[in-house]
């Protein structure tokens, strides 16, 4: 059970805003609750309420949360769901809002994201794939990224970035995402899948994360970090501000 996720919204993968939370107990309870500062900076670019989610989300039932989320997870009438899900490493036997976490619930027709907290998670190792972020503005071709490629972390003071075997920066770790690296899970990270663009440079790469060991080494930088996600003050400085 992953018990906690992040909604975030955004027009660009670099720019994007964490505006709600949601958190599930023991006894699968939902509850949601807004990000009111992430909120208003993505309202500035756009960003309405929540669809299904009114500005007293706070009151809303847990099956209604549910009922909500369900509609962003893949349909069981999708021919291709169990090629998706495999995609996304989601184990099986998972809840609903699981394998919404793990598929991160997105839609061709709007910017949501639904973000898990992986270090909320009650697996002690487990696999999820991740779409890195300021992948496309470096550049990169098909001889510097290869599908099979193992990946390096680069934990840095905005953020944490993947690099390759050339110790070559290929991108970074959304927001959230980020957390168990931040948190110190051991883990390996391999390059799964890469969409070029028509120019041939490399627009998108999925990398596979098999967490080893997720042992909370490094608590105070994982609470710093959950107060700049979780604080009224939103994120630490301008810089995060625009990190997604």
């Amino acid at each position: 059970m992953i018990k906690d996720i992040y909604a975030t919204w955004g027009r660009t993968e670099s720019r994007r805003y964490v505006i709600a939370h949601i958190s599930r107990t023991n006894d699968n309870k939902l509850s949601f609750s807004y990000n009111r500062n992430g909120l208003y900076e993505a309202q500035k670019e756009g960003l309405e309420y929540f669809v299904g989610f009114r500005k007293n989300a706070d009151k809303i039932s847990s099956e209604r949360i549910e009922d909500i989320l369900s509609l962003r997870v893949i349909s069981d009438k999708r021919p291709d769901r169990m090629e998706l899900l495999n995609f996304w490493e989601v184990p099986q036997f998972t809840d609903k809002i699981d394998i919404l976490a793990f598929t991160q619930g997105k839609s061709p027709t709007d910017f949501y994201e639904y973000i898990p907290d992986f270090t909320t998670y009650t697996e002690k190792s487990f696999t999820f794939v991740t779409d890195l972020i300021e992948v496309e503005k470096l550049n990169l071709t098909a001889n510097e990224v290869k599908i099979g490629d193992k990946l390096k972390l680069l934990i840095l003071s905005n953020g944490v970035s993947v690099i390759n075997y050339k110790n070559e920066i290929v991108g970074k770790i959304k927001i959230i995402h980020e957390l168990p690296f931040i948190a110190g899970f051991r883990a390996n990270l391999t390059v799964k899948a890469i969409y070029m663009s028509h120019s041939n440079v490399i627009k998108r790469i999925f990398v596979k994360v098999d967490v080893i060991d997720n042992t909370v080494r490094f608590e105070h930088f994982l609470q710093k970090k959950y107060e700049s996600i979780r604080d009224d003050n939103f994120f630490f400085d301008k810089a995060q501000r625009n990190y997604a």
